[in-house]
């Protein structure tokens, strides 16, 4: 089930951003994934860092996680 939030670069703070800069940032745990990476922006303006948190759940449980505010079941991913 991932969670996915693209981050204005700009609230990161310049020294994070530089250090980011053709990055691809990649987490592997038990039963989670996590992986970061820069979205260019034109003449990096609006440039975002996108952030995506994936969890290893049971089938059983998918139903539940993928039903949205408006109890509208969805079939990939649910904004948050």
């Amino acid at each position: 089930m991932p969670c996915g939030i693209p981050i204005l670069a700009v609230a990161l703070g310049k020294d994070l951003i530089r250090f980011f800069e053709n990055k691809f940032t990649f987490y592997q745990g038990d039963r989670t994934q996590i992986l970061s990476y820069l979205i260019p922006g034109v003449n990096n303006v609006q440039q975002r860092r996108y952030w995506v948190w994936y969890v290893n759940v049971k089938q059983e449980k998918l139903k539940y996680l993928l039903t949205d505010d408006a109890v509208r079941p969805q079939m990939v991913f649910v904004n948050i």
